[in-house]
């Protein structure tokens, strides 16, 4: 798509975002004209949705929608610079997408935890197949790409500080919402894996905190023992030091 097509996109897209608000409707009910940007893109996810339940491959899945996603990052600009808390159900979708496809490009973590944050912002709901609430949904998905992360070899200590402020980000949008507690538990043991030895009583914390949530299935009681056990030699050492510090030579 060209620039030109895509800030005509952008446009149309809040303009459509602000009149729905006018009129008291969604952004995506069906009273868009058929030549809309909304009508148009609601036509094309429908046809990808289709394309999609045609391929058995969980990774082309993912492939696919990679493959769409710049189709629709000019609507997703209008939306969002509309910023009329409306229901927009592309947008969800999209932002389910994007989840699916940072397993594939890690680069579009930030963009889908926008979208993440502006549909949580505007009380979004998920589509009706799926159980879980958007929150629910959000920080389950951030939880499991940070367990992940926090399992790379060659993890960088940007991108470990990086991923432990989403996690805190995540938390603090979805503290109000209910869900189970094995999700948040999933989330502070992620932190609490990713900050590890770099800041051991904040990472003993919020590895307590996923214990309390969820005492069976956290899987967190090793790591605490061993960042305990190393918090203790931690603290004998600095005994030690004082103690030499403190004596006189002869």
């Amino acid at each position: 798509m060209s620039l030109m097509r895509k800030h005509k996109q952008r446009v149309l897209a809040e303009k459509a975002a602000l009149k729905a608000q006018e009129e008291g409707r969604n952004t995506t009910t069906p009273r868009e004209p058929q030549n809309s940007p909304v009508h148009i893109l609601t036509t094309r996810l429908r046809a990808l949705e289709v394309e999609l339940k045609g391929l058995q491959s969980t990774d082309r899945k993912i492939k696919h929608k990679l493959a769409a996603l710049p189709e629709f990052d000019a609507y997703l600009d209008g939306i969002v610079a509309a910023d009329t808390k409306a229901q927009d159900d592309i947008l969800v979708m999209l932002m389910i997408w994007h989840f699916d496809c940072v397993t594939l490009d890690p680069s579009l973590l930030q963009r889908t935890l926008d979208l993440a944050d502006y549909a949580l912002q505007s009380d979004m709901k998920m589509p009706d197949r799926f159980n879980r609430s958007l929150a629910g949904f959000v920080l389950a998905e951030l939880a499991d790409i940070a367990l992940a992360t926090s399992k790379l070899d060659d993890l960088t200590v940007e991108d470990r500080d990086l991923m432990v402020e989403h996690l805190n980000d995540a938390l603090t949008w979805t503290k109000d919402h209910d869900m189970v507690d094995d999700i948040p538990a999933r989330a502070y043991k992620a932190m609490g894996e990713l900050i590890g030895e770099s800041n051991i009583p904040d990472a003993i914390s919020a590895l307590e905190e996923a214990h309390r949530l969820d005492s069976k299935k956290a899987g967190v009681q090793t790591k605490l023992k061993q960042l305990k056990k190393l918090q203790e030699k931690q603290a004998e050492n600095q005994d030690a030091n004082k103690q030499n510090t403190g004596t006189n030579p002869q």
